[in-house]
């Protein structure tokens, strides 16, 4: 195994986990009520 190897694979884990959690917030905000997108219009 080459130097750094395992430092790469554990950022690269790292950063599936943070673009996982941000597809699934992607998705809970489709599922918004037109109430809760009009009380906070910033959320697109």
């Amino acid at each position: 195994m080459e130097p750094g190897r395992n430092l790469l694979d554990r950022i690269a884990l790292i950063q599936d986990g943070v673009i996982g959690c941000f597809e699934l917030i992607g998705e809970a905000v489709k599922q918004l009520s037109p109430e809760v997108r009009a009380k906070y219009p910033q959320i697109t």
